[in-house]
């Protein structure tokens, strides 16, 4: 299977089995290939061959300076082949990742998107994952599951801001029924267990920012006593991250304690 059927599969909502979960590490040159190694290796071995016939002036009558700068195209060959085509692969996943999501969450263009952390309650049954997205208009608060899940296969650190990230695809146990939708006349109040605000971290590469503070970063960033307390008119009550503070001090600046 191709690389752009098996991103045709995350663009349009198809769960990807184990197999084809490694396929996909491969194709994007998350895992180590064979072949790659050798071109690898060989690169290294002919810039560093060049080096040497430079140094003991082995081209002639070619001057030396002409070993030398073979090896550096060689070495800049090394680098193009380690870094680019693997970058070039990792857009196309992610923009098939935007497209899905494009139709997931067509026509709330005009809400503002949070993705959240959440302790997961058993009273809140539609909404499973530990990473929530939370959109907002002032008048309507849609909490929706996280549709994907993270696999073994490590993605770059420069995608990161410095923990660990991994390759994620879609988690065949959630579908569009993953979603709560609450009206701001619902809500009694909310309220911040602690003051401690952590500024999230972000990564180093801004053009990577979007990305993982959407879609990669999985730190819920709450434990037992960092966490907003969102109770209902009804009883309900939920425990999100203060990464919903925004969002909520926008809404519904009054009802906060």
């Amino acid at each position: 299977m191709t690389l752009n059927s098996l991103l045709l599969k995350i663009e349009t909502g198809q769960p990807l089995g184990e197999s084809h979960e490694k396929k996909l590490a491969k194709k994007l040159w998350l895992v180590p290939s064979f072949s790659r190694t050798v071109l690898h290796v060989v690169l290294v071995l002919l810039a560093f061959l060049m080096v040497l016939l430079g140094v003991t002036d082995s081209l002639k009558p070619l001057p030396s300076i002409v070993s030398y700068l073979i090896s550096v195209v060689l070495i800049g060959l090394l680098i193009y082949v380690l870094f680019v085509p693997r970058s070039i692969r990792l857009s196309k996943y992610f923009s098939a990742v935007d497209t899905f999501y494009e139709t997931k969450f067509a026509g709330l263009e005009h809400f503002d998107l949070y993705y959240i952390g959440q302790h997961k309650s058993p009273h809140v049954k539609a909404l499973r994952s530990s990473k929530i997205y939370l959109l907002s208009n002032h008048q309507q608060l849609i909490f929706i599951d996280d549709y994907f899940k993270d696999t073994e296969y490590k993605l770059p650190k420069v995608y990161g801001n410095g923990s660990e990230i991994f390759l994620r695809v879609l988690d065949p146990t959630k579908n569009d029924q993953s979603r709560l939708s609450i009206s701001i006349s619902e809500i009694d109040y909310f309220h911040l267990s602690s003051d401690d605000i952590v500024p999230t971290k972000k990564p180093r590469n801004k053009k990577y920012v979007p990305i993982f503070q959407t879609f990669l970063d999985q730190d819920p960033r709450m434990d037992d006593y960092h966490f907003i307390t969102l109770k209902l008119l009804n009883g309900a009550v939920f425990r999100i991250s203060y990464d919903a503070y925004s969002a909520l001090k926008n809404a519904i600046p009054l009802r906060e304690r």
